[in-house]
């Protein structure tokens, strides 16, 4: 289970912070507006990195269990 914990984190982190730097992109000016809340969703995305821990940590875990598994 830890295993998949800390490849679904990865994962989820990077297509999170992906799609919120990309929708600011589209929307363009209006993406940091108030009339829009794009710059909200980029601000989630990079509060979720910091409140869940570097993706360096959990990309060592996922390595670090799978040594475990194959040793």
């Amino acid at each position: 289970m830890p295993l998949a914990a800390a490849g679904a984190r990865c994962s989820a982190i990077d297509a999170l912070d992906f799609a919120a730097q990309e929708n600011i992109q589209v929307h363009g000016g209006i993406g940091v507006t108030w009339e829009a809340n794009c710059h909200l969703f980029y601000r989630r995305a990079r509060l979720n990195a910091l409140l869940l821990g570097p993706r360096h940590a959990w990309q060592d875990r996922l390595v670090a269990s799978l040594e475990q598994k194959l040793a």
